[in-house]
């Protein structure tokens, strides 16, 4: 989805202006049907123009133009 942004917005920002977010201490839980189940350990990884985000959604900064892809992982 295409979104608009204001300056210096983070990405929890835009996420919760634009979908239906479940967060917990700056934690993506859900967004929209996305969500993770912990008990499975499952979590939300945040890729920007493809690269793994360094810092979580409170913290990342997105500009215009950037591609931002959610995706369901599982960690070991």
């Amino acid at each position: 989805k295409n979104v608009e942004l204001k300056d210096k917005q983070s990405l929890m920002e835009v996420l919760k202006e634009n979908f239906e977010v479940d967060e917990t201490n700056g934690f993506i839980n859900g967004v929209g049907e996305l969500r993770a189940n912990s008990d499975e350990k499952q979590y939300i990884a945040i890729k920007v123009n493809g690269e793994l985000a360094a810092v979580g959604a409170n913290d990342l900064i997105i500009e215009d133009g950037d591609v931002v892809s959610l995706s369901l992982e599982v960690w070991e």
